[in-house]
């Protein structure tokens, strides 16, 4: 069995998402582990992790490219972080919400050049949780019939929808509610980037 490379992707803020290598280490129960047979971690030359952003005609933008070695490869579960500036290369920025595709590839010589990838589609929602939150908060604190509450309770039943769709991976229903909560966000002036 070759290599089989496996990550998780979370976003612990608007401002940073994880790479998390979960690929662990050769076994019978675990044959795309990294160790004998396999390459081992120590043959691994290069690591880099390449993010796309999905466009609403559902192509993707130009990849942005960013060393992660020698944080990674690792069977340690250690966390590589990539802020909105290492995406973006502006200050202080967060990552838009939408839908991303995050490769994560290594390059290596085990006696043989070898390279191993592994591609995550993944949806980062930070900054429409983070507004449905401040609304709700703010919904809270006022009369049942004023806008805010309104706004509240139209977004609330397309939150449960958001996270279906997060779920389900379909990738044109989540752009959907992604579009559309977003724009919801920024009429109400509730947004947190």
């Amino acid at each position: 069995m070759a290599l089989s490379l496996k990550i998780c992707v979370t976003q612990p803020d608007c401002k940073t998402i994880e790479i998390t290598e979960v690929t662990g280490e050769y076994s019978v129960a675990n044959t795309g582990g990294w160790g004998v047979p396999n390459p081992t971690i120590a043959d691994a030359l290069t690591a880099t992790v390449s993010i796309e952003k999905r466009k609403e005609d559902g192509t993707y933008e130009n990849a942005v490219v960013i060393d992660a070695f020698p944080t990674l490869p690792n069977i340690t579960e250690t966390a590589f972080a990539i802020t909105g500036f290492d995406y973006s290369g502006a200050v202080d920025s967060t990552f838009a919400d939408g839908i991303y595709k995050i490769i994560y590839e290594v390059t290596g010589d085990d006696g043989a050049a070898f390279t191993a990838s592994v591609e995550k589609i993944v949806a980062l929602t930070c900054n429409i949780e983070c507004c449905y939150k401040k609304l709700g908060v703010k919904a809270a604190k006022q009369s049942c019939g004023d806008d805010i509450t309104k706004k509240f309770n139209e977004m609330t039943p397309l939150m449960f929808t958001l996270n279906s769709a997060k779920e389900c991976g379909n990738v044109i229903s989540l752009q959907n509610q992604i579009d559309y909560l977003t724009k919801l966000c920024t009429k109400c002036g509730c947004g947190c980037s």
